[in-house]
């Protein structure tokens, strides 16, 4: 990323924990399960996703997983906003495609929730569930004072 990119990033008015992942995510160390098995394979005996069984790297882990797919955009949909999927949703996430800051503040909150969601049921062998998701993000933005209008 060059200068500017970055400023934008660390002026995203969001969570400061949203902004850790989003960092992780920009240097290429989340916790996935192919590289947390790279690194310690006795303990994390396979890189693949316990949702879909597909290989989970980073994309995977935050927005290709069929279900994470369909919490961003029931997400978006409910913020009653444009929905960006795949491809499109990990370029912004990279800073390789532009949008609109507004746009970006909503990305990073929502993937705030993504990566709590996904952790809690990751942690407590829990199935992933979109409508348990999405009410963790309802009320994050409700505690924030976040009105769609």
């Amino acid at each position: 990323m060059n200068k500017y990119q970055w400023k934008t990033f660390w002026k995203l008015n969001i969570p400061h924990k949203a902004t850790e992942i989003w960092w992780r995510a920009l240097v290429g160390k989340l916790s996935t399960k192919a590289r947390l098995h790279h690194i310690n394979p006795a303990r994390y005996p396979s890189p693949l996703c316990s949702y879909c069984g597909d290989y989970e790297d980073d994309r995977h882990l935050i927005v290709l997983c069929k279900r994470k797919v369909q919490f961003w955009r029931a997400a978006f949909y409910s913020l009653q906003t444009q929905v960006i999927q795949g491809h499109d949703l990990w370029e912004i996430l990279m800073f390789r495609k532009k949008v609109n800051t507004s746009i970006m503040v909503m990305i990073g909150k929502i993937l705030l929730i993504v990566w709590q969601h996904h952790w809690q049921t990751s942690l407590e062998d829990l199935p992933w569930r979109t409508d348990h998701a999405l009410k963790r993000l309802a009320s994050s933005l409700q505690m924030e004072g976040y009105n769609k209008n």
